[in-house]
């Protein structure tokens, strides 16, 4: 997309202590199903940067990109954990996001970082890693979450943001809804404890505003049943697009 990467590379690698998915995602306790299913402890953040007039003033958009894995032999039938709402839907979002403000033509007056994590399902590792070791972190004004956002009701999204900034944040959502009559029913929370395990955590925890965009649990969460053909693409589409609109006002305002 022509997007420069975040300090010359788009791979910010990290290690990770050794972790056990099945354990932690499946529920396993006997050790000899899930002692031979261990993951590489070397991980990587993917970091691209769209350079705004302002250098000091960076707003975050993020999505994680990891998931489970490929588990044979511990369960009978499919064994691929597919991760297509978990993360795939926010990844797909927040690219289309990216290609958005790539075809815009126009620099931004502050930085916009795009951020796809790794590690989030061993307890969000990537983005905290970002946070503790990321000299730009502190310069961060506003922080975007796209973590499921293909399943669930509809076309219902819910936006989990911070108190503060709910009025504005809505406000631009819904204006973006009513000009180009995207297919959305926004459920608003401000009161959710946005420290909780998504990749924002970080950033609530260091006073940021945060968004994050989320269509819900469902059942096949962590299972191999989280497949692309139960997806809304539809709802992937029009969230992407009222993200960029909250983006752009973020980012120029």
């Amino acid at each position: 997309l022509g997007i420069k990467p975040l300090d010359g590379d788009y791979r910010h690698t990290f290690e990770c202590e050794q972790f056990n998915y099945v354990r932690y995602s499946a529920g396993i306790h006997d050790d000899s199903l899930a002692a031979n299913y261990h993951i590489d402890n070397l991980l990587c953040n993917v970091l691209a940067v769209i350079e705004g007039k302002n250098p000091d003033e960076t707003v975050l958009a993020g999505a994680h990109y990891d998931h489970i894995g490929s588990y044979p032999g511990l369960m009978e039938g499919d064994c691929i954990f597919n991760g297509a709402d978990d993360n795939a839907s926010g990844t797909v979002a927040l690219m289309q996001i990216a290609k958005a403000f790539a075809a815009s033509g126009q620099q931004p007056e502050k930085t916009l970082i795009l951020a796809f994590w790794d590690g989030e399902e061993r307890n969000i590792k990537g983005s905290t890693y970002f946070a503790e070791h990321d000299s730009v972190f502190c310069h961060i004004k506003h922080c975007l979450n796209f973590d499921m956002v293909g399943r669930g009701t509809a076309d219902s999204i819910s936006c989990i943001c911070s108190k503060d900034w709910q009025k504005s944040y809505i406000q631009w959502i819904n204006e973006a809804i009513n000009v180009y009559g995207l297919n959305l029913d926004i459920t608003t929370e401000s009161e959710y404890d946005l420290t909780g395990i998504s990749d924002h955590r970080m950033f609530a925890l260091a006073g940021i505003p945060c968004l994050w965009f989320f269509s819900g649990e469902h059942e096949d969460v962590h299972t191999p049943f989280d497949e692309a053909t139960k997806l809304n693409t539809r709802k992937i589409t029009d969230t992407a697009k009222a993200a960029y609109c909250v983006l752009w006002h973020l980012c120029n305002e």
